[in-house]
């Protein structure tokens, strides 16, 4: 069942390139699969707050806001992470 909550899930900024970058990280455990929850244009990670809870149960799961030109450094990030 997904939930139904619409508070936001409280995320927290990471500093890349002088760019404050927002994400959101749930599901703290490295033996689950890591799942990129990568928003369309002109949303937010606000946009998953209905799935993100139900999602982390069984997925590391990580949803970021990005500035297009800066994705490209994000998803090499996450690939290193989990590589």
């Amino acid at each position: 069942m997904v939930s139904t909550t619409t508070q936001p899930i409280a995320g927290q900024y990471w500093l890349w390139r002088e760019q404050k970058i927002y994400f959101v990280k749930a599901g703290y455990n490295p033996q689950l699969p890591p799942l990129l929850l990568v928003h369309g244009f002109g949303a937010s990670t606000d946009h998953w707050r209905k799935n993100i809870s139900e999602l982390s149960q069984d997925f590391e799961v990580y949803a970021i806001d990005y500035f297009l030109t800066y994705f490209q450094g994000w998803l090499e990030l996450v690939i290193k992470r989990f590589n």
